[in-house]
């Protein structure tokens, strides 16, 4: 088997990308640099963290909402409390 160096690689090379249209160059482009990309990142690991980080917005979030909700519920407890305890809601009958 022959081994082709690799001047007589990149000769190959540009001759197939002489003849690809500028679209076909533009994809062979990108094609190359998420092929590069992929070799020193982890895609999939780094989806996972970014799920991970969303749930724990999304939680975060849910949390919050919550504690506002149980304090609203609570001062309108309280106002109705008052409200119920207050002379001015007793009526007094005359016997």
């Amino acid at each position: 088997m022959v081994r082709l160096g690799l001047g007589c690689r990149i000769h190959k090379l540009e001759n197939k990308l002489s003849l690809l249209s500028d679209d076909e160059k533009q994809i062979e482009k990108l094609y190359n640099e998420e092929k590069y990309l992929s070799l020193y990142r982890d895609f999939d690991q780094e989806a996972l963290y970014q799920g991970e980080e969303n749930d724990r917005d999304t939680n975060d979030s849910n949390i919050k909402n919550s504690t506002l909700s149980l304090l609203n519920s609570d001062q309108d407890l309280e106002e109705k409390t008052k409200e119920f305890l207050s002379p001015t809601s007793f009526t007094y009958g005359t016997h």
